[in-house]
């Protein structure tokens, strides 16, 4: 139903848009419509020409051109409708033509350029983000000597057919680089099947950290062969957290690490469980002094619920939202998620950081205010 929607508003556009575009040149006239005509088949491309909607298996340069084609759709529609409006101003109106076609000229222009510096942005290798956080003990808690404690948060991977080799390598030279302690994946890990992706997620592997990689599943998770990748995580010797917890001994502070399942797990219809933090934290003792509890969550939704109380959360590391990724999105990407969009929250007894995102889904690979990030947490407990 929705790709149906989107096809008929899609050829909705192309149609107004060759309208408007009748006053300009004949030869950027063309220019113009074969972009909107890309973009337009965009979504028939990626389910019929191999893989799947949420990732086709193309090569990363056509990928990456049918998603900018998709994107100067977009911003041509709504530049057509502001112009549209702009006619209902007599003055405006009684220029006629002379204005329509300056008014197309320029607002394409604009959207190649807004398209292209959005387009390329999301493609950047990631940024380091350092941030320190200090957790405190009750009075007169054993075993709560100084130290700290290193984690590296790696969300949104999105591993398709868009992450270049050379992009990797920048990936896996930055966190080796930072010699964490914990490496933390925040869900959406790849996209597309498990035969299409096994090599690419394989390099993962090549993060080094002193305790390993934990896991949990995002919404991305469960749109294609959930259980072959929760298992291949596994067999990649991956903590796969789903409504569980992990604990290790950090120096004289035991860590608790949590992890929840997403809600996209309703989709399953049973076949894999909803978030449950009862049920992660069950094996954990909730009075234990000297412990440092890590919530890992993919989206930040209702985050205050789990600071303080019985869960005593220490620190919560979210995704999901790519930081809103372009400022049109980021007031619907706060909304959706109980207004945590980017950046750490300070949430009385907890604190609480949202990713940017490691990289970009293929569906919408843009940023703008933005960028690709790559966390890093010094905890000092």
């Amino acid at each position: 139903m929705f790709f149906t929607f989107f096809s008929l508003v899609s050829f909705a556009t192309v149609m107004y848009g060759l309208w408007y575009f009748r006053s300009c040149h004949r030869a950027f006239a063309a220019f113009l419509s074969f972009f909107l005509l890309c973009g337009l088949l965009k979504t028939p491309v990626y389910v019929y020409a191999g893989g799947n909607m949420y990732s086709p298996q193309l090569p990363r340069e056509l990928v990456i051109y049918l998603a900018w084609c998709a994107g100067f759709l977009w911003l041509s529609f709504g530049f057509a409708l502001v112009i549209a409006s702009l006619h209902l101003i007599p003055k405006i109106a009684s220029a006629g033509e002379k204005f329509r076609s300056v008014a197309v000229c320029v607002c394409s222009l604009a959207a190649f350029a807004t398209v292209a510096l959005c387009g390329l942005n999301g493609l950047k290798e990631p940024a380091l983000v350092q941030h320190k956080i200090a957790v405190s003990f009750p009075a007169g808690a054993s075993g709560a000597a100084k130290t700290s404690l290193k984690i590296i948060q790696l969300s949104d991977l999105h591993l398709s057919s868009m992450v270049s080799d050379q992009w990797f390598d920048a990936l896996v030279e930055t966190v080796n680089r930072a010699r964490p302690d914990l490496i933390a994946l925040t869900g959406d890990v790849a996209d597309g099947l498990v035969s299409e992706r096994s090599k690419t997620v394989d390099r993962l592997k090549e993060l080094k950290s002193v305790y390993g990689t934990v896991m949990i599943p995002g919404n991305h998770e469960y749109y294609v062969e959930y259980h072959r990748w929760m298992d291949l995580y596994r067999s990649m010797g991956f903590y796969v957290l789903e409504n569980g917890a992990w604990s290790f001994r950090h120096g004289s502070v035991v860590v608790d690490v949590i992890g929840l399942a997403d809600e996209q797990a309703s989709s399953l219809g049973g076949k894999a469980p909803l978030p449950d933090m009862d049920a992660a934290v069950a094996g954990l003792d909730t009075g234990a002094a000297g412990h440092v509890r890590i919530l890992l969550k993919h989206r930040p939704k209702n985050a205050s619920r789990f600071a303080g109380g019985k869960y005593r959360v220490d620190l919560m590391l979210c995704g999901h939202t790519h930081g809103g990724m372009v400022p049109p999105v980021m007031p619907l990407a706060a909304f959706a998620n109980s207004g945590y969009i980017r950046g750490a929250y300070d949430l009385g007894q907890a604190s609480l950081y949202v990713s940017d995102g490691t990289f970009l889904w293929n569906g919408f690979p843009f940023r703008l205010f933005t960028e690709n990030t790559v966390a890093e947490f010094l905890l000092e407990i």
